[in-house]
């Protein structure tokens, strides 16, 4: 029988390599070129902005565990999304993420699908319109098969956005949904999915 391995080499490398990239701390800045002084004042006071949504949200803490997991996985992921009219960063696992194979066959999909697991109470406390809907959903489990139980209580939640044909076009949408049951859906203008991407190394 052989002994098992006592040192993990490919964590440590990878404690090491995040521990010396994530010192420094890097951040949008705010700059004005030949701006009057209203402007310049704007502009400093959307740098204390910056630097308190930092704070608030533990960007660089969360930061430092998306870099983790693109060592790990290969991609590592930030979803930025509003709640409560306030700027919100979450960590994203890859295998939350899907896409459809024949749209991202050169790397550009147009449409992506976030599945994920959320507390059947705070779900509720979010969306109370649906509280009843949200109570009734089926109990999410681990590896998305009736077969396996858990004792938390949480809810399958699917999050979807399609981006836009063109910058004047109206047929981008996002939508939050669980089984049987749409819970926000709206316009999405953007030409872009909301999330921060740290890739290791670009993958086929």
């Amino acid at each position: 029988m052989r002994e098992r391995i006592s040192f993990n080499v490919v964590q440590s490398a990878t404690d090491t390599i995040v521990s010396k990239i994530t010192k420094s701390r890097p951040k949008p800045l705010f700059l004005t070129s030949g701006g009057d002084y209203q402007q310049q004042r704007r502009a400093k006071k959307l740098n204390k902005f910056v630097e308190g949504l930092f704070f608030e949200q533990k960007a660089y803490v969360k930061g430092a565990m998306a870099m983790r997991d693109g060592c790990v996985f290969g991609d590592g992921l930030l979803h930025v999304f509003p709640r409560n009219e306030r700027v919100c960063f979450e960590r994203a696992l890859p295998h939350e993420l899907f896409v459809d194979e024949l749209e991202s066959f050169y790397g550009e999909p147009r449409s992506l699908y976030r599945v994920t697991a959320v507390d059947r109470e705070i779900l509720a406390e979010q969306y109370p319109d649906f509280r009843d809907e949200i109570m009734k959903a089926p109990p999410a489990s681990p590896d998305n098969t009736a077969i396996s139980r858990t004792v938390s209580d949480m809810v399958e939640v699917r999050e979807a956005w399609h981006l836009p044909s063109s910058d004047k076009a109206d047929d981008g949408a996002h939508c939050i949904s669980i089984e049987k049951c749409c819970l926000f859906e709206e316009e999405w203008t953007k030409r872009y999915f909301p999330f921060a991407v740290f890739s290791w190394d670009k993958r086929l």
